[in-house]
């Protein structure tokens, strides 16, 4: 039998997230940013208090602090994530991918994870996260609880994001680890270029845009059997499509990708779909069972996060601006 039922501002949902959080031990910048990747899932998937809920016994095991660039390539970084859960480097992985992006128009960071990792379902928020500054994000994970690849696309107000669940890693994730076990990512050449394009190049595109083609193909592929072996974690790409490198524009690329093989995905989560959602929840708040709130309530008491200044702005789709 189900408890009883009550509504929550979208204000009060941030600020339990993100007291949650800073009182696991995050400081106020990582608080904030998980907060809304719990908000991205309320609006997105229904699920954020409840994930958050779910995750309570483990918060103060989570360690931001762990994460460490392991190593730093032109287009291709590794980050250390010292086994923690993919919701803890998530959000900063995907600013790492972007800030390579902006450098030399894509950006890839590989980060591993503790296997049987709970909170995957937490980054589609990467796709959000940068679809919001104006990139395309790709992100490839694996893990014992599941593989996929999760595409993200900028659009007003909210950016699109599809997901489609595998058998395995990706092809795309497979290429890239293997890349970057055999210490080819340090070369200046990219080497992703020489690993994905093993077919021949369609003449109608230029050699960017064949190689997005390609990349995002190759993406929704699982790999064969044999390369099953890749350890839990992600892969995070962004693409610049305003780079001087994409003379013939990278984003319609990827629009005209997502037209042709929308049918494949398991999921889309499109502005049309997203906004009647996100503007029902600014109405009524979210609905949530009292139990759950109070124990979210009662963690999230236990050291009262200090308000600062413009603490508010800037989160929960653009709610507070």
């Amino acid at each position: 039998m189900e408890g009883e039922l009550m509504h929550l501002s979208i204000r009060e949902v941030l600020q339990l997230a993100e007291r949650c959080f800073y009182v696991a031990g995050f400081d106020q910048g990582p608080a904030r940013a998980n907060a809304e990747t719990v908000w991205w899932m309320e609006a997105y998937r229904g699920t954020g208090l409840s994930t958050l809920h779910g995750l309570l016994g483990d918060l103060e095991e989570f360690d931001r602090s762990c994460l460490s660039i392991d190593e730093d390539g032109a287009e291709i970084s590794v980050v250390d994530s010292g086994a923690q859960p993919s919701i803890v480097s998530a959000n900063p992985t995907v600013d790492l991918s972007c800030s390579l992006a902006e450098q030399n128009g894509l950006g890839i960071a590989c980060t591993s994870t503790a296997a049987g990792d709970d909170t995957l379902d937490a980054l589609g928020h990467q796709a959000y996260r940068a679809g919001k500054r104006g990139y395309v994000a790709l992100t490839l994970y694996a893990d014992e609880k599941g593989s996929g690849a999760i595409l993200g696309v900028p659009e007003e107000p909210y950016p699109t994001v599809v997901e489609k669940t595998l058998d395995g890693p990706s092809v795309t994730q497979t290429e890239i680890t293997k890349i970057v076990d055999a210490g080819l990512h340090q070369r200046r050449q990219s080497p992703l270029v020489q690993s994905l394009l093993t077919t021949s190049v369609d003449e109608q595109l230029a050699a960017e845009e064949h190689l997005l083609t390609m990349l995002l193909r190759s993406s929704l592929e699982a790999s064969a059997r044999s390369e099953l072996d890749v350890e839990s974690g992600f892969v995070t790409i962004c693409i610049d499509p305003d780079h001087p490198r994409y003379a013939g524009g990278a984003q319609n690329t990827v629009e005209e990708f997502l037209d042709r093989r929308e049918a494949e995905f398991t999921e889309t989560f499109h502005p049309s779909s997203v906004g009647p959602r996100v503007e029902k929840l600014l109405n009524n708040g979210v609905e949530i069972e009292e139990s759950i709130w109070r124990d979210i309530f009662e963690y999230s008491s236990e050291i009262l996060a200090p308000e600062f200044e413009g603490s508010y702005q800037g989160a929960g789709f653009d709610i507070n601006e």
